[in-house]
Order: C-alpha cells, then sequence, then structure tokens
C-alpha cells in the first residue's frame, strides 16, 4: 500500500503574499508539490516559492488534514479555479500563528503516530526535526 502523507507547505507570491496549503496525498511528496506548483504557473504564468515545510506519513493523514482545515477554517485563503487542491490554502496574520499552526500539525502526528516519539530532537517528519518550527524566510 502506497504510503499516505499529510503535507503543509508555504508559498510566495511575486506580490509577497505569504500563503500555506495543508493537504494529502498517497503520491510522492515531489510529485504532488509539481502537480501544485505547475497549475499555478498555468493559471497565473510564474511559480511562487515553494518550501515543503512539513510532511509526515501517518495513520491517520485524512483526519490530521481533517482537524487542521477545520481549526484554521477562519484562515482560509480562496484561490482562483485551475489551481490545484484550490480550497485547502491558508493565510495567517503573523509569524506566531504560523508557527502555532505547524506546532499543532506536530502535535496532530504525535498523536496519530503508532509510536511515542523522543524528546531528544527525534525526527517526527520526514526530513524535518522537532525544534525545525520557525517559519521559513522565503
Amino acid at each position: 500500500m502506497a504510503k499516505q502523507i499529510c503535507y503543509v507547505l508555504k508559498f510566495k507570491s511575486i506580490e509577497d503574499v505569504v500563503f500555506w496549503k495543508i493537504g494529502v496525498t498517497k503520491r510522492n511528496i515531489g510529485m504532488r508539490i509539481s502537480e501544485i506548483v505547475m497549475s499555478m504557473f498555468q493559471v497565473w504564468r510564474y511559480i511562487p516559492m515553494t518550501k515543503a515545510k512539513k510532511f509526515s506519513s501517518s495513520p491517520g493523514y485524512l483526519e490530521i488534514e481533517k482537524l487542521m482545515h477545520s481549526k484554521y477554517s477562519k484562515n482560509r485563503y480562496y484561490m482562483p479555479d485551475g489551481i490545484s487542491g484550490k480550497t485547502e490554502y491558508f493565510k495567517f496574520d503573523s509569524e506566531e500563528e504560523e508557527l502555532a499552526m505547524l506546532e499543532y500539525y506536530v502535535e496532530l502526528i504525535r498523536q496519530f503516530k503508532s509510536y511515542v516519539v523522543p524528546e531528544d530532537n527525534a525526527t517526527v517528519c520526514e526530513i524535518i526535526s522537532i525544534n525545525d518550527l520557525e517559519p521559513p524566510q522565503i
């Protein structure tokens, strides 16, 4: 069975608008990111700066996405037709809100993982450590 991944992506447009995508995929994360960015190019004719901030396979991947979408529904950022996953984008008013969202993601991953995450900087996500929660400067 293919890995099921819940991911959080950060984008920055040429107008310096920062927005996030919270989604799920059963495909390779790189392939999914490529599909999203290509849909943006087809609509806008440019590719925004993109950072795969968090992603992790988890048995509760759909529930994690649902909980995050529900918690941040007031932050929904509506995308134009033609953008892949256009209902799964969010915009936050501050870096503190962004950090809180990333911390919530890690908390959910911990809850849904079938093992207890050690506290010594163990990797929760496949490439991001627990302490790497500060929003990237993109």
